[in-house]
């Protein structure tokens, strides 16, 4: 039985070979095949952005660069059997016939018992998924993570858009509301009853502020208490994170799920509740307080009286005294910048034209040899 993994780019260049996804073979026979990457080339259903339909393509390109192992996770995606099965036949212009194709595509995919990643195209792809899976599984529970919760009615007139995708999936039978969990909406609506339909549908909704205040563990907490031993399915809309580091999605949504959020900090080991992790260390107290030092040395350049030491400093300065601080080693404060010295500017006027190095902070930084530069005024 093959075991397919990605190709060894220490052996072939990246930029060689079929463009799939992590340089995955593009394989069809599913014998032994543990998941299978599927492409959804379509943008028809969305309301304002599009170019969707090419994001497979952008994807697989972006891929190439991914190696099996992360260190963080401790994690190889080589234990598993992973092929590129090569993208659903959408049609371009017909919502519902392409929502018909897809599920056709996909539902052989989980009747040999391969699990599908699906990459999109628009969101409308959710639902052809999700009767793919429900036709093979029954009811799912769902795990959305987005920042719409998309049971609006309708768009335009019409019943099938991306905002319209999880109602049409609840009617339809193909998910479990009491065993799924929507998260990470944020934004504005048109109007109050948006807020309350998440719920009247029987979803848990977990708006984007609440997520970013309970943090990733109690939210996996609560996503594996409320779907127990359900098949689940997963759906991740990248307008989930800020479009100022996500910015190709189609209706992009500013939010505070950026990774200099909490719930993006503890992704990365650098939540303060808890020890860092190896790369991401504390800043101790030293190098907290240069931006204070840069900002005080302005200043006195310009020639203008010293601040006193702000809130945020001084709470630094109590948390390095407290021994609250990380154990890698800093570089040594950076001495406040030397201001013009007045008496280098006259000593050039008089002096001979024999020059020799002065004190840094002078004018030119050259001084003339009629006498050392005075050292620069420092404040206490």
């Amino acid at each position: 039985m093959p075991h397919h993994r990605p190709a060894d780019s220490s052996r072939t260049p990246r930029f060689t070979g079929p463009r799939t996804f992590m340089r995955l073979p593009h394989v069809t026979d599913l014998d032994g095949v543990d998941v299978a990457v599927v492409g959804i080339p379509t943008d028809d259903a969305v309301s304002f952005r599009s170019g969707q339909r090419f994001g497979p393509e952008a994807v697989r390109s972006a891929s190439v660069l991914l190696r099996p192992y992360n260190p963080a996770l401790d994690v190889d995606v080589t234990e598993l059997s992973l092929v590129d099965y090569g993208d659903a036949p959408t049609v371009p212009g017909y919502v519902e016939e392409s929502l018909r194709r897809t599920a056709e595509f996909l539902e052989p995919i989980h009747r040999a018992g391969v699990v599908p990643l699906a990459i999109g195209g628009d969101h409308s792809i959710a639902l052809a998924e999700l009767r793919a899976a429900a036709a093979v599984h029954g009811p799912l529970a769902l795990v959305h993570l987005d920042a719409h919760a998309d049971v609006w009615d309708a768009y335009y007139g019409v019943p099938y858009s991306h905002g319209t995708v999880f109602r049409r999936a609840a009617e339809e039978g193909l998910v479990a509301p009491e065993r799924s969990v929507q998260a990470g909406m944020r934004g504005t609506l048109y109007g109050r009853a948006d807020v309350d339909a998440p719920g009247e549908l029987g979803f848990e909704a977990i708006p984007g502020p609440e997520l970013e205040r309970i943090g990733p563990r109690e939210y996996g907490e609560r996503v594996r208490a409320r779907a127990g031993d359900a098949p689940v399915f997963l759906s991740l809309d990248v307008d989930l994170v800020d479009p100022a580091f996500a910015p190709g999605t189609g209706t992009p949504e500013p939010a505070p799920a950026t990774r200099c959020s909490r719930w993006w900090r503890w992704l990365g080991g650098a939540d303060r509740r808890r020890p860092a992790r190896s790369g991401v260390p504390l800043p101790c107290g030293r190098c907290a307080g240069a931006s204070e030092q840069r900002r005080r040395s302005w200043r006195w350049r310009r020639g203008r009286p010293p601040l006193p030491p702000t809130p945020r400093a001084r709470s630094r300065a109590r948390s390095t005294s407290l021994g609250r601080t990380s154990s890698r080693r800093c570089p040594p404060p950076r001495p406040p910048s030397p201001g013009p010295c007045p008496a280098a500017h006259a000593r050039r006027r008089a002096a001979s034209t024999t020059r020799s190095r002065g004190w840094p902070g002078c004018a030119g930084g050259w001084a003339a040899t009629t006498g050392p530069c005075s050292p620069p005024r420092t404040w206490s």
